[in-house]
């Protein structure tokens, strides 16, 4: 049984199975989240009761916070930078807090309420949390969002700066998230998870005129939470189609390697033992990871060493594509894969699952054996996915009871005995139950965009049909649908990608309680729209326009006469620099200028985000308020090393806002780079002054302490990543990561390229 089983369940009859089996059996309509459900995460949230804290004038900041004392200088604010941050807030009334063991780009790993007395993040990281491994999730993202570039599809623009070719993207890890923890533990303030995943740096708020609350989000926000909780039928289908095998063997070799082993069935052609050997392969990447045997020592040890004959078929493998002898490195490489091979072939049987989840009930009524099988399989096929989603955590300890019949255990135990050499390892129960609970939490798990909530949204509001042409493109490109669907079925599975994008909006407004015409989903002009985006004050937003900076520079030529003939060298190139930008960027900053009239908002082009002479100027990224002690209005922003600019930059603002007080802070010269200040620095390595705060208004009424259990309510979203790394399919990525060693120090740099 198990022989035709690896040979005859393929990755072809799986996927002709997928979508009723998925569909209809592991998602039944009545547990589905509903962003409207009393018991979902998000109006948990909202029923704690809050206001976020604010960017703009319209609020009186009394708390500031900045990383500092870290043992790395680099992760930490500079000293002369902090100290005129100190004086500022002695001048204005705010408290400066120097933290310890807080991430450093501290304003992206989570957001406060106005009062400072709730703080919130994401419940999950965008992407797998290791940053020193391949991150093949950030990877499919990247391209999804840069699937549109040189394609000339109408309304590209939309993807904002992914359409002119960037992968950076918004996305903090898991170690980065949980840095927040050091901060709220001290200063006992409640920290809730939110299903929306936002990157503080992501989002903006202010006031309308009319005094009600908005809040600006970048449209990564919104496609990451939509792509990291969409796990419906065609996701996992597509899941299937796309994994790549846990090993790097090519199926001859694997073959050679499977019938070394006496493990192919005998009388079969050359094709279907070749194929028998492929279904073996596909399955370590859709299965291993998420069986608890496989993963175990004692399964482990149960195999044989490597025979004369296999280590000569490595070898000669091996061999064939370099010209160098086998490295203890490589071999170790080599025989781990042949362990995942031999692995798979030996315990993988979805009977041994089908029998686990009868015992519990958990397979539907009236099926036939062969689709009771196949159920299992999709349960398992979900495990794993959700598993590399970080949806699942793999158990740690065996919990719960496995109501096992006598007949089951016994055909259970007949089955793994001989694989562990005739005598059961001692913890073999608690192993089964381990692997019990994968699959009863796999099965259990219900899709947080079902079919009936995008059919709700859908009787009410339809896509543009440039909008689907558009996610079509961009759901295959990046692997979230099937190749192999026809246009009408992409175009369908669009359009319901399309809805559960506007259903992550209803909830995202919900969880940062503003109404929904309050959410405004901006497109991107970089990876954070913190970057080149600023609340200014009754409604007013202020958005980088290069041609106001092409004004701003020109008018530092024309006439500052204390330039260096450095200075306006440097200048002049801007000018031309700035010319191309405006020529390419256009098109997205008259997007984001019409996304912001259309909510509502007043738009002012502005002027401050270049680089000249190799140093970056932004003039957006900064801290503005009024004053709880004087009542005056200030805007903190870096400085440049060109003070010509800096003040030409002050008195275009202040003609916007008269009576605002301008501070440009950073201006001491950078201790790791001599070429630039400190301000400079910062923005060198992708993030300003706003970036490296956090801030709230005064105390007001605090939320309850017991409103912390609703991190512990939210159970189908716990803090941890599994123990266990999804498997790793290709061996370079496009990403660089966030820790970057430069000597003996590591630098956090905030995207990636």
């Amino acid at each position: 049984m198990l022989f035709l089983d690896n040979l005859f369940f393929g990755v072809t009859s799986l996927l002709a199975d997928m979508a009723n089996f998925v569909s209809n059996l592991l998602f039944p309509p009545g547990r589905a989240y509903n962003a409207r459900d009393s018991n979902s995460p998000a109006s948990q949230v909202r029923r704690s009761g809050f206001s976020l804290a604010q960017d703009d004038l319209e609020h009186a900041i009394s708390d500031l916070y900045y990383a500092h004392n870290n043992p790395e200088p680099i992760l930490r604010l500079p000293g002369e930078l902090a100290d005129e941050l100190q004086k500022l807030g002695e001048r204005y009334g705010f408290k400066v807090h120097q933290e310890s063991d807080i991430y450093l780009w501290n304003e992206d790993n989570m957001w406060f309420s106005a009062d400072g007395s709730a703080a919130f993040q994401p419940a999950r990281a965008a992407f797998y949390d290791q940053r020193t491994m391949i991150d093949p999730e950030r990877d499919q993202y990247q391209r999804f969002t840069n699937a549109l570039v040189g394609k000339n599809v109408p309304g590209a623009e939309e993807e904002g700066y992914h359409s002119l070719g960037s992968f950076h993207s918004q996305g903090v890890y898991q170690d980065m998230l949980d840095q927040a923890g050091n901060l709220v533990n001290k200063h006992k303030i409640p920290l809730f998870k939110t299903f929306s995943i936002i990157d503080g740096g992501n989002m903006l708020t202010g006031r309308r005129a009319n005094g009600e609350l908005y809040a600006l989000v970048g449209r990564d926000a919104v496609l990451q939470t939509t792509v990291k909780y969409n796990s419906d039928r065609e996701r996992l289908a597509a899941f299937i189609e796309n994994t790549k095998p846990a090993t790097y063997i090519p199926r001859e070799i694997a073959l050679l390697i499977l019938e070394s082993a006496g493990l192919v069935p005998p009388g079969l052609a050359h094709q279907a033992r070749l194929d028998f050997a492929q279904s073996t392969l596909n399955k370590t990447g859709y299965v291993f990871y998420s069986n608890a045997f496989m993963m175990s020592e004692d399964a482990k040890k149960s195999l044989p060493e490597l025979s004369p004959a296999q280590k000569v078929i490595i070898d000669n493998y091996h061999q064939s594509f370099t010209d160098h002898s086998m490295t203890p490195d490589n071999l170790d490489r080599l025989r781990e894969d042949v362990y995942n091979l031999l692995i798979t072939a030996h315990f993988y049987n979805p009977e041994i699952d089908l029998q686990l989840l009868e015992s519990a009930n958990l397979v539907p009524a009236g099926l036939d054996h062969q689709a009771r099988l196949n159920f299992a399989r999709a349960v398992r096929i979900k495990a794993q996915f959700v598993l590399e989603q970080n949806r699942l955590v793999m158990p740690e300890n065996a919990n719960g009871q496995m109501a096992l019949s006598s007949d089951q255990k016994t055909m259970i135990e007949n089955h793994y005995q001989p694989l562990f050499g005739g005598t059961l390892p001692a913890d073999f129960y608690h192993l089964l139950l381990k692997d019990f609970n994968i699959l009863k939490a796999a099965q259990q798990l219900p899709p947080f965009y079902s079919d009936a909530l995008i059919e709700d949204k859908l009787s009410g509001w339809q896509p543009e049909p440039a909008a689907i042409t558009r996610m079509t493109i961009m759901l295959t490109t990046a692997g979230y649908i099937r190749q192999s669907l026809t246009p009408e079925e992409a175009r369908n599975e669009a359009i319901r990608f399309l809805a559960m994008t506007e259903i992550t909006k209803d909830i995202m407004a919900r969880e940062l309680n503003v109404e929904r015409r309050n959410l405004v989903i901006i497109s991107q002009q970089e990876f954070h729209i913190d970057m080149d985006t600023r609340p200014l004050s009754e409604g007013r937003v202020l958005l980088n326009n290069h041609a106001e900076s092409i004004k701003l520079v020109q008018s530092v030529l024309n006439t500052d006469t204390d330039l260096t003939e450095k200075n306006k060298e440097d200048l002049q190139k801007t000018l031309r620099d700035l010319e191309q930008l405006h020529k390419e960027r256009q098109p997205v900053t008259a997007l984001i200028k019409r996304q912001l009239q259309d909510a509502g908002l007043t738009v002012i082009d502005t002027p401050g985000v270049f680089s000249t002479g190799g140093r970056q100027v932004n003039y957006m990224n900064g801290i503005m308020g009024t004053s709880s002690l004087t009542k005056e209005m200030f805007y903190i922003t870096n400085a440049s090393s060109i003070t010509a600019l800096n003040h030409a930059f002050g008195n275009w603002i202040q003609k916007q806002q008269p009576g605002l007080n301008v501070h440009f802070v950073g201006s001491a010269q950078s201790q790791h780079n001599t070429n630039l200040n400190q301000a400079e620095e910062l923005l060198n390595r992708g993030g300003g002054l706003d970036c490296v705060t956090l801030h709230h208004g005064p105390a007001g009424k605090r939320v309850p302490q017991s409103a912390a259990s609703l991190v512990e309510a939210m159970s189908s979203m716990p803090e941890r990543p599994p123990a266990i790394a999804p498997a790793m399919t290709h061996e370079s990525s496009s990403d660089t990561l966030f820790r970057r060693t430069m000597g003996t120090q590591i630098v956090e740099m905030r995207y990636q390229t």
